[in-house]
């Protein structure tokens, strides 16, 4: 608006593309599970648990349980300096712990670049975003401009009511979101079907949910149908109806008579289905390694670019990508090993790193979102080798307890919109796609994101740090979350993903993983994708996101705006009105931060 009406200059194409590029880099480890969630958490094991978990915590990981008391209340600036000696080697460990996994996920990014940028040309939706850049710049017509803020306006008046009970907390809940109990509170808009109807909860063995915030719509419809439509079919059949019919043949006993947290227990990890394990170690993986497999020549040429040379363009980027994937793993593997691993299960924690970092990122450029967990669903099998298939609660060794903390809660969680450790691989690949629809060369991204990122994963510790000992952690009005150690135990280990034996069903996961891409591949016209499976089957896209219900009603929605308008109605109205939603609700929440800062820190 203040481009177009005159008050600003016109920014330049590159001023906007840094900025995109910057500002998205830096995101990852300032949000909140960026550092301070994941950190307080840890906490709780140091202060509350030390003979329990915290024990297992290197001292770069985290001080003594004085230093961290000594930032509880306000004006505590002073004891920051007298246990300096403890915090700096804490924050130079989240330094190297947040930027070097970043590191290594960003030579996967550029190795992986052509392939989904250039040859499958994969949809990569949230790259629409740039439509903001090109109409800042006026490089759209005046039609989108219109929808775009339209829909903005829209989605900021629907955000407002939070900013007013922010200010003034008598304010009714208009939507529920915030005190209706029936809401999840941590995942805005999610509302509790089962226990909302007791005809439900006593006649559905698997738990439902509705989700009722248009933000999650809005991101589904920029998936593809094919996507949209598997989500679909596998929810209805392997959620829905599997579990029904297996119900009155005596599984799942129970099930009727529980609340929506005993159901979103019971039916994933259960027999016979086990779906924990046929999705998050089967299926999951699976997606991955055969896009790996039917793309062999394309990572053969890979490193013959890299190592024998070329295209001089080609054979620089492999290099790059390589050469950090190195520089990552020659740092990583001491640091791991001093925060109490071996060799075995860092290279075991690397390799869950890459899955979980590659096949969410593929749901993300691919399906505009991916599958949630955090409790070992794609990660803890990947350890039985070293661990076995059950470890004796109360025996639990610290390469144990830190193994399966960092692979849960650190390089394999996604109970956000997007996980600590693979966004910033979402974030290259969405970058490289806005580079190639803005005209700007891929180095460009990769210069902008590790310069963000020294910065990012320097300043955010000290800042979360020093802002905590200024405020006051306590008085802080923020989540103190829980113990994110507990997942390194044997009671979360022993049921992840499923109570053993669960071989079969991921190796049934996998199988159908590569029977639907090898159809994918083979015809144009199959329907069924299996990372639209994979949205729906295990973690908490089966519990309490419970994307099936969202992925039927955007289908339905999608197709008949395709049948109605085309390509046409879609590119030029829906997807502007879709990034409209998005900025809107991105405003909202800024008005909502503002308004936090504003009532309980100024005046302090």
């Amino acid at each position: 608006m203040l481009t177009r009406s005159g008050v600003i200059r016109k920014p330049s194409k590159e001023t906007l593309f840094f900025l995109f590029v910057g500002t998205l880099t830096l995101s990852v480890y300032t949000t909140y599970k960026g550092f301070y969630g994941i950190f307080v958490a840890l906490m709780h094991a140091r202060l509350e648990e030390q003979e329990i978990t915290g024990w297992a915590l290197p001292y770069f990981w985290m001080p003594s349980a004085e230093a961290l008391r000594a930032g509880f209340y306000p004006y505590s600036l002073g004891n920051f300096f007298k246990y300096i000696n403890e915090w700096a080697p804490v924050m130079c460990g989240w330094f190297v712990a947040n930027f070097f996994f970043s590191l290594y996920v960003y030579g996967i990014a550029i190795i992986l670049r052509r392939l989904w940028v250039d040859i499958e040309a994969l949809p990569f939706p949230y790259a629409q975003t740039w439509l903001i850049g090109q109409l800042i710049r006026e490089e759209t017509n005046g039609s989108k401009y219109k929808i775009f803020m339209t829909t903005l306006i829209v989605m900021f008046i629907f955000m407002l009511p939070f900013t007013i009970i922010v200010l003034y907390p008598p304010f009714p809940d208009i939507y529920g979101w915030l005190k209706n109990p029936l809401f999840f509170a941590w995942s805005p808009g999610t509302y509790d079907l089962t226990d909302a109807f007791p005809f439900i909860a006593s006649t559905i063995v698997s738990p439902i949910c509705l989700q009722t915030n248009p933000l999650y719509y809005a991101l589904c419809l920029l998936a593809p149908l094919d996507i949209l439509f598997s989500g679909m079919i596998g929810w209805l059949v392997l959620k829905m109806i599997l579990p029904q019919v297996l119900y009155y043949f005596g599984y799942y006993s129970g099930a009727l008579k529980t609340d929506f947290w005993g159901k979103a227990w019971m039916v994933p990890r259960g027999e016979p289905l086990k779906l924990n394990a046929f999705g998050g170690m089967g299926l999951f993986p699976g997606v991955v390694i055969f896009n790996i497999l039917l793309n062999w020549r394309y990572f053969a040429d890979a490193f013959k670019y890299a190592f024998k040379g070329g295209d001089v363009e080609l054979s620089k980027e492999y290099r790059v990508g390589f050469l950090f994937i190195v520089i990552s793993l020659i740092v990583l593997i001491p640091f791991l090993i001093a925060s109490n691993l071996t060799i075995a299960s860092a290279i075991v924690l690397l390799w869950v790193t890459f899955i979980a970092s590659v096949g969410f990122a593929r749901g993300h450029v691919y399906a505009s979102l991916g599958p949630t967990c955090d409790s070992g669903e794609i990660s803890a099998g990947w350890f039985y080798p070293l661990y076995g298939t059950h470890i004796e609660p109360g025996k639990e060794t610290a390469e144990q307890l830190m193994s399966l903390f960092m692979a849960n809660r650190f390089v394999a969680s996604s109970d956000d919109a997007l996980g600590r450790t693979y966004s910033p691989i979402c974030f290259m690949l969405d970058s490289f796609k806005i580079a190639k629809m803005a005209g700007m060369k891929s180095i460009d991204v990769v210069k902008a994101m590790i310069v963000a990122s020294v910065i990012g994963a320097a300043l955010t510790p000290l800042i979360n740090i020093v802002g905590w000992h200024y405020f006051g952690l306590m008085i802080i009005p923020a989540s103190k979350e829980w113990n994110f150690m507990h997942v390194g135990q044997a009671t979360v280990y022993n049921a992840a993903p499923a109570p053993w034996p669960w071989w079969p069903h991921a190796l049934a996961g996998f199988i159908t993983a590569a029977v639907l891409s090898f159809l994918r591949l083979r015809y144009v016209w199959w329907p069924l994708d299996p990372m639209g499976l994979a949205l729906v089957t295990f973690g908490w896209n089966f519990g309490w996101w419970d994307t099936g219900p969202m992925l039927a009603i955007c289908w339905v929605i999608k197709y008949i705006i395709l049948k109605v308008g085309g390509r046409r109605l879609y590119e030029e109205y829906t997807i502007p009105a879709i990034i409209g939603i998005y900025t809107g609700f991105g405003l909202g929440v800024l008005l909502v931060s503002i308004a936090g800062i504003v009532r309980f820190f100024l005046p302090y």
